[in-house]
């Protein structure tokens, strides 16, 4: 499961970030690093 925002701020990623909890995981798709969890 992923979902892609695009704007002109920049591409996120958004991703379970665990099997086990409710947790998401953002990624900065145009600088290639996470940006929060």
């Amino acid at each position: 499961l992923c979902a892609f925002s695009c704007s002109v701020d920049g591409c996120y990623l958004a991703l379970p970030a665990s099997t086990s909890k409710g947790s998401v995981l953002l990624y900065n798709a145009m600088e290639l690093h996470s940006h929060c969890q």
